[in-house]
This record gives structure tokens, C-alpha cells and sequence, in this order.
């Protein structure tokens, strides 16, 4: 559902404190978006007697409270509407309004009981982060642990929370942690410096792994093992020997023959490109050659095997 532009179905439904933080970060981000924030805060108000502008603190009000309602579940809207608080003395009932609204959850679901706190704390300084791919997570959940915690008064400085990240990286991330700790105060440690570094460098190696992985598959061809060469050759490419076709140079009987008793091979016509065509030395090893311009373009000779950039 999207209200003015803004996604609630986006919103998660409080139903308890396992998911107040979150149910709450989102509504004041909404509510902010929308220009509605101070009824939350109950500085909604206005001493100017126009009713164009009583009218607009009245939507603003209105909007407020529906925001929270709408993201609550069905019983938190029965105890909300329930809600009666004791009035200060000499006063008339208290009206519902958001912020009314807003400091009763608060006060229900924010802070924890004191076991589950240090249980927290305990969580936050103890883990140990993983290189597995998904260290930005690891990092949010580490974030969302700080805030629960700060919820309890039990916080820490900055510096202190960026030490910590830095003393519980992987050892493939140690440098970070060296630069960071070597070049500087301790105390001036910025965590969004470090995070940002941590993350840049987690993308980069997915990006070099990627680009590894498609180097060995290119590589690697079909996967069908290197290729093999044909026992026999083309009809239309004769012995360079003997000029006679079904055999390579290599297998040719008269050259074996002439080779024992000693003959001479005989001549070949000369060719401009084939300058080797006649030459008695032969190898089945392939030849890799480098070449410097890779935008050169080389001819193709039909040869058994070529050579490319």
C-alpha cells in the first residue's frame, strides 16, 4: 500500500520487541518523509488562529497516528485505543494523539530486561567475522547489535566500535586492520572510513574471482581435454616427403626408408610463405609465440597449428 508516494508495505507490522527497532526506524523514516514528524514529537502545534493552517496540523496529526496504527497488529490497535492514561491533576481526560502513541510502544518494547542486554554486549564484542562473501551483512548485524545495546545504556564510542570491527577481521583482511591502526590516533578511528574500506575491498575480490573464473573456463575450451590431432590428413594435403596422400611427413615410409640408408630428401618447390615446408626436423609440441601488437593481424596458412595474440 503506498500512501502519498510512500511504501508502508515496506513497513514491517510491529507485534512485539523482537522487531520494535526496525518497526521504528521505518515509521520515523516515513513519518519524516512526509512531512509529519513533529506530531511524533507533539511539536505539532501552531499559535496562529488561520484555519487553513489548524487544518494542516490536524491532517499532520491524523497522518501520524494513522501510520502507527496501520503497522500495528490487531491487538497492539485494541490496547493503543484502550490506552486511558491518568490525566495530571485537575486536568480533563488525555486525548490520543501520535505521540501519545508513539511514547507507549517506546516504552513497552524498547528497552530490554538486563540479562538480554548483556547477552547482547557479549555477542557484539565475541564475534568474529567471517570471510565468506557476505561480510557486509555480517557487518549490518553487527551495527543492529550496537543499537541494542546503546538501547541499554550500554554503549560504545565510535572509535571503540571501529577498534573492535578492525580486531575481528579475517586474517585475509589483516591489512586493513594494520593500516588503519599504524597510520592513526585509536581514538580518531571513523567506522564509516573502515566499513567503506572493508566493503570496497570484499567487492573487489568478487570481481577478481569472477573475472579469474571466466579466464579458466575460456581456457579451458569445452572441457573435452586439449585437442587432438587426426591420425591422417586432409585428401587435399599431401606428404611434404613424398607427395603422396593418407599420411603426415612424420609417419611417411620412404622418409623412414631414405633416412636409414641415407639418402638425401628430396627437392621441394620453394614457396614464399611456406619457407619450412621442406625442412627434415619435425615436432608434434605445439609453438606459443607473444606478440607485442595485439591488434597485428596474421595470416592464416592452413598450418596444423597457428599462432595468434
Amino acid at each position: 500500500m503506498a500512501t502519498n508516494g510512500l511504501d508502508l508495505a515496506r513497513i514491517p507490522i510491529l507485534s512485539n520487541q523482537s522487531n520494535y527497532r526496525d518497526w521504528a526506524l521505518d515509521v520515523s523514516a516515513t513519518a519524516r518523509l512526509g512531512g509529519y514528524w513533529k506530531a511524533f514529537l507533539g511539536t505539532n502545534t501552531t499559535t496562529s488562529t488561520d484555519a487553513a493552517e489548524l487544518d494542516r496540523i490536524s491532517q499532520r496529526e491524523e497522518k501520524a497516528m494513522g501510520l502507527i496504527l496501520k503497522t500495528s497488529s490487531n491487538n497492539l490497535r485494541i490496547e493503543l485505543s484502550d490506552y486511558a492514561p491518568t490525566p495530571a491533576a485537575g486536568a480533563g481526560p488525555v486525548s490520543h494523539t501520535a505521540q501519545l502513541y508513539w511514547d507507549y510502544l517506546k516504552a513497552k518494547f524498547e528497552k530490554q530486561d538486563g540479562v538480554s542486554a548483556l547477552l547482547d554486549f557479549s555477542s557484539l564484542v565475541k564475534t568474529e567475522l567471517v570471510d565468506d562473501g557476505n561480510l557486509e551483512a555480517q557487518l549490518n548485524t553487527l551495527e543492529s547489535m550496537r543499537s541494542k545495546c546503546a538501547l541499554n545504556a550500554i554503549k560504545l564510542e565510535n572509535w571503540q566500535y571501529t577498534a573492535l570491527l578492525l580486531i575481528h577481521l579475517p586474517e585475509s583482511y589483516r591489512h586493513i586492520s594494520d593500516s588503519f591502526l599504524t597510520t592513526g590516533k585509536i581514538d580518531q578511528l571513523d567506522t564509516a572510513a573502515v566499513t567503506a574500506k572493508i566493503i570496497e575491498t570484499e567487492i573487489r575480490r568478487k570481481a577478481e574471482s569472477t573475472a579469474s573464473a571466466n579466464l579458466v573456463n575460456c581456457t579451458s575450451g569445452s572441457g573435452n581435454g586439449p585437442k587432438q590431432k587426426s591420425k591422417k590428413p586432409p585428401a587435399d594435403r599431401p606428404c611434404h616427403y613424398c607427395n603422396k596422400a593418407g599420411h603426415w611427413a612424420r609417419n611417411c615410409k620412404k622418409k623412414k626408408a631414405d633416412k636409414a640408408a641415407g639418402k638425401p630428401p628430396p627437392s621441394q618447390p620453394s614457396s614464399s610463405l611456406n619457407v619450412v615446408a621442406t625442412a627434415d626436423a619435425e615436432s608434434d609440441s605445439p609453438i606459443f609465440c607473444y606478440f607485442g601488437s595485439p591488434e597485428s593481424w596474421l595470416f592464416d596458412s592452413g598450418a596444423t597449428d597457428h599462432m595468434s595474440p
